[in-house]
């Protein structure tokens, strides 16, 4: 990953949190996308109905798979199906854990702000109204929260106090 600088986090951040629900619920998918495909495979494959003929499958016509087939043949695919559907999780649902443990650890009315801010897209008016804060505190508030889910989340790397500055005469 190329190197990011203190806001460039807080601005990952934001993007996570504006797309929080929809992460949860693509990993949800590929969790139930799993149990599908494991479920196919206790799966016994039975004809429809016996057919007597020379001609031999689908039911004597010759046209097309059987069921029996079709069922092999997904429970061939399957494994690789399963492992492609892991590496999608690899590659999201740590950091979304990591966005979801880091807000469980704000107290109610941090998270509040920010899930009603940046999750559900309220205005700050709103959000000031529900948190019974100011509109100014709440966009102050916010800052500060955010860098700390970014410290939280991507490490010391996130924590502008660690940059080297400069002085130049």
């Amino acid at each position: 990953m190329k190197s990011m600088y203190h806001n460039d986090y807080v601005i990952v951040v934001k993007q996570y949190l504006r797309r929080y629900k929809e992460f949860g619920v693509y990993i949800n998918n590929i969790h139930v996308a799993i149990e599908d495909i494991q479920d196919t495979m206790k799966l016994e494959g039975a004809p429809k109905v016996s057919v007597l003929s020379e001609a031999g499958g689908c039911g004597g016509s010759g046209k097309g798979i059987s069921p029996q087939e079709v069922l092999y043949f997904s429970k061939e695919s399957a494994p690789a199906r399963i492992a492609e559907l892991h590496k999608k999780l690899e590659e999201i649902e740590p950091t979304f854990n990591k966005l979801k443990n880091s807000l469980n650890t704000l107290d109610l009315e941090d998270r509040s702000l920010l899930m009603q801010k940046w999750v559900s897209g309220d205005s700050w008016e709103e959000v000031a109204r529900e948190v019974n804060l100011s509109y100014a505190s709440c966009r102050r508030r916010s800052n500060v929260l955010l860098e700390k889910l970014a410290i939280m989340i991507f490490g010391k790397n996130a924590d502008d106090t660690n940059s080297k500055i400069i002085f130049v005469k």
